[in-house]
């Protein structure tokens, strides 16, 4: 899964949201208001001398999503949707007993894709954004 988390954070369709976690347990709380960089928060220093809140930013290259994290999976669901321009995009376990998951997709409301599969449902959720056809200049 890490060639595919290399691929997901470098998408042009990914990007951090508030609510997202690193694998290294830093929140994106939005973003800084005159860089307009994503900006994370994260505890610092030991139990001996009392743990402090830090903000910082990610350095290029460094922070992965945390899929076990619930709350990054729903940002990832929801940049799905934005991706595919369908607000009805979903995703559910198969029911063929694999334990894989699918998210169901319509490209711009029109053409029906299903099957976009993956072991997990974060797993899923990132090749269905991976898969996400290229912005054009008229949805951006």
């Amino acid at each position: 899964m890490s060639a595919d988390l290399s691929a997901l954070v470098a998408s042009p369709h990914f990007r951090w949201l508030p609510g997202m976690r690193t694998k290294g347990h830093s929140v994106c709380v939005g973003l800084d208001y005159d860089s307009g960089r994503p900006l994370f928060v994260s505890m610092c220093g030991n139990y001996s001398d009392g743990r402090k809140l830090t903000t910082h930013y990610l350095a290029a290259g460094f922070g992965v999503p945390d899929f076990d994290h619930e709350g990054t999976r729903g940002c990832l669901l929801s940049l799905v949707r934005e991706a595919w321009g369908d607000p009805k995009s979903y995703v559910v376990p198969m029911t063929d007993g694999s334990g894989r998951w699918k998210v169901i997709v319509r490209l711009r409301g029109r053409e029906t894709r299903e099957g976009i599969t993956g072991g997990t449902e974060a797993e899923a959720l990132t090749a269905a954004l991976l898969a996400a056809p290229p912005r054009t200049e008229v949805e951006l």
